[in-house]
């Protein structure tokens, strides 16, 4: 069974998906943007994909290697000020950090960056069965409870 490398950018109008498989052939297909739902999209466009390699959505999806996801919608969000805040979590340390570290860091920020354009990121994130540094279940729940309290007090 062949295995597809799946890259799919989500733009304002069209949504683009590559698929390569095994021997560097490559596929490409499009289907229009779904604003109200990006995901419909994403999937329109691998189900064109798909179809073009005479597979179901359901067989490329099982046969997925690596799938990387880009949004230019996302992108534009951030340049243009607009959309929702986020968090970001990383994976560089495997230690939990604890709330004051991380409302020192978003401080230190504040000082470059209006309060209401930053995210929490701190430097540690969830365990990986891939790569990435182990952290057990509890302490993946700790952080979270670290992130809404930080939340909390920062945005209120």
């Amino acid at each position: 069974m062949k295995s597809y490398l799946v890259g799919v950018d989500i733009g304002g109008t069209f949504t683009d998906c590559v698929v390569i498989d095994d021997e560097g052939a490559v596929i490409t297909a499009k289907a229009p943007s779904t604003p109200d739902e990006f995901s419909r999209g994403m999937l329109d466009a691998m189900t064109a994909a798909a179809d073009s390699l005479g597979l179901s959505i359901t067989e490329l999806c099982q046969s997925i290697r690596l799938l990387a996801h880009g949004t230019t919608v996302g992108t534009n969000a951030v340049v243009q000020k607009r959309g929702d805040k986020v968090g970001l979590i990383t994976t560089k340390d495997g230690a939990v950090e604890d709330v004051e570290t991380l409302m020192a860091r978003i401080d230190a920020a504040s000082k470059f960056i209006d309060l209401e354009q930053l995210a929490i990121s701190p430097q540690c994130g969830f365990a990986s069965g891939i790569s990435g540094n182990f952290l057990s279940e509890d302490a993946q729940w700790r952080k979270l409870d670290v992130m809404q309290e930080v939340a909390r007090r920062v945005w209120g």
